[in-house]
């Protein structure tokens, strides 16, 4: 079941910041279960291979240059329906501890 998992699974990285792009992909592959089909780094390209590859799961930066990160996951929901979608959004990494407490 898992090598059938890990040969069907389709999955996108769209980050403008290289270097997380990177990591991310890189962290996604150490896992036998699961793979990236491709890593990009812009909006547009990101609907266009989305509407493509018709990916399981989509790690979305929201803050892309060109198309927001909303934009792209409203484009992607229209031509992948299937598609799931998770804002990746770097500074969370570096928030205070604080942030995540409960009142």
């Amino acid at each position: 079941m898992e090598g059938r998992l890990a040969r069907s699974f389709r999955g996108l990285v769209v980050d403008d910041f290289e270097p997380l792009r990177r990591s991310i992909s890189s962290s996604i592959k150490e896992v036998p279960s699961l793979g990236i089909v491709d890593s990009l780094e812009d909006g547009a390209e990101a609907v266009q291979k989305a509407a493509e590859l018709q990916p399981h799961l989509v790690l979305l930066d929201i803050g892309l240059p060109t198309l927001t990160g909303i934009e792209v996951a409203r484009r992607i929901s229209r031509t992948s329906p299937c598609s799931k979608t998770l804002f990746v959004v770097p500074w969370l990494s570096n928030a205070p501890p604080t942030l995540f407490k409960r009142p």
